[in-house]
């Protein structure tokens, strides 16, 4: 089971430390209020792209079972650990560089896998187990960390199953930072309305008129988004399938402006998010 399949179920936790190196996490497990003045420069080594197969023939038809993997390697080891965990959702520590482990990974699941059968309608036909695990460093600064995790799983159906995860972590202790501890009050009811906009917009851009995107919204179970990254200028918040919309309209990304946050967001997260301009930005090499 991946590991992320956990998170949305931890998404309300309390916010972990964000706290510069070598110091301990606070008490009450939250966020300190002071910018992290630790040097955050992430260098990338190398991108990996990992397509491993194991095929079988059935009644003269071939079926092949197919993981694929694509992410970077960096020259920070700890990093490169993280990255391991992410995708195989092992504790385990990296014993060999990471190109390596992740394709001794790839080729043990597929060991695992034997010919799948769908029963549907009372028949039972084969069908080729598909997947594929995409794991980018989107953003940095020195105080997060922003990963986009994209895995797509074929089980036999209609069509895949996408999931989508936008991962914020501290540089220094790689622990997950959660929005929940960061609003002011109401932040949260405010939020979920500038989310309902921006969604609204971008399904416009989806060649719906107005009324039909009402009507898709009115009748969708949308939820508050906690999915979150950042860039420059904006929260970022992605809706994996399903959870905003039909399976047709695909991954929905959304982006609030960051000056539209001062009534949502406490003014001392938002620096840490957002660093002053005087501020030294670290740069992805």
């Amino acid at each position: 089971m991946k590991k992320h399949v956990f998170i949305l179920s931890f998404i309300c936790l309390t916010l972990l430390a964000c706290q510069p190196k070598n110091e301990e996490q606070n008490a009450n497990n939250q966020p300190t209020n002071e910018k992290t003045t630790v040097s955050n420069q992430i260098q990338i080594a190398q991108p990996i792209q990992l397509n491993n197969k194991k095929c079988q023939t059935i009644d003269k038809e071939q079926y092949c079972d197919e993981i694929i993997i694509e992410t970077d390697t960096f020259k920070n080891p700890t990093l490169n650990n993280y990255i391991y965990q992410t995708i195989t959702g092992s504790e385990n520590k990296l014993d060999k560089d990471l190109k390596t482990a992740l394709t001794d990974y790839s080729q043990r699941q597929l060991e695992k896998l034997s010919l799948r059968y769908k029963d549907e309608d009372s028949k039972i036909y084969p069908y080729a187990y598909e997947s594929n695990d995409n794991l980018q460093l989107i953003n940095n600064n020195a105080n997060f960390t922003f990963f986009k995790h994209q895995y797509t799983e074929y089980t036999g159906g209609a069509h895949p199953n996408t999931f989508v995860y936008n991962l914020v972590i501290d540089p220094n202790t790689y622990n997950d930072i959660l929005l929940d501890n960061m609003f002011l009050p109401n932040g949260q009811d405010e939020l979920f309305k500038l989310q309902q906009e921006a969604t609204f917009q971008t399904l416009l851009k989806k060649d719906l008129s107005e009324e039909e995107v009402k009507e898709l919204m009115s009748s969708w179970d949308i939820q508050l988004n906690k999915n979150w990254g950042f860039d420059e200028n904006n929260l970022l918040f992605t809706y994996s399938p399903y959870e905003a919309a039909p399976y047709a309209y695909g991954v929905i990304d959304i982006a609030i402006p960051k000056d539209k946050l001062q009534d949502i967001i406490q003014p001392e997260y938002l620096n840490l998010i957002f660093p002053d301009s005087n501020d030294k930005k670290e740069q992805i090499k």
